[in-house]
């Protein structure tokens, strides 16, 4: 062979390692929470039910919920064996919101028991609100979300949240 071959042949193999890295790093998987969630009720107990896999999803790969002029895309994560939950803030044009201009609470509902939890700002990153889930929240908890954000207050009703 040569040299010319074996300088196309060395760009061709080059090519193709590019190729695979980039078709590897392109096959992200959604959040295990994602895959979790069979249906939803849209805002307000409407009753509209959206089958799995329909179901919208924000930026970071959470389930996105909205309602006028807000929208919360919800995400789990596990930092040394405790869950948090973390919302991240849009407008209704999908323009990201500081933690600071939304209050959000979050009350689980399981068989009688009851757990609320305030999501504060998060330390860490400073672009959602974050925390920590009760350590008994299970399949079949209701999600029931309260929000205000510039006057409004905004509630979702979400039975099953941990299916």
């Amino acid at each position: 062979m040569d040299r010319e071959n074996i300088w196309y042949l060395l760009g061709l193999a080059a090519f193709a390692a590019l190729a695979i890295y980039t078709w590897q790093v392109g096959q992200q998987q959604a959040p295990a929470f994602a895959s979790q969630t069979e249906h939803a009720h849209g805002p307000h107990g409407a009753d509209e039910h959206v089958e799995e896999g329909l179901l919208p999803h924000g930026p970071h790969g959470g389930l996105l919920f909205e309602d006028r002029d807000l929208a919360i895309e919800l995400l789990v994560h596990e930092h040394h064996e405790q869950r948090w939950i973390y919302a991240y803030l849009f407008t209704d044009r999908a323009r990201a919101l500081a933690p600071q201009q939304v209050q959000l609470s979050m009350t689980f509902h399981h068989n009688g028991l009851e757990a609320v939890i305030q999501l504060r700002p998060d330390s860490s990153e400073g672009k959602a609100l974050a925390g920590e889930l009760p350590e008994d929240a299970m399949k079949g908890w209701q999600l029931t979300m309260l929000a205000r954000h510039e006057q409004h207050a905004h509630e979702w009703n979400v039975p099953g949240y941990f299916k």
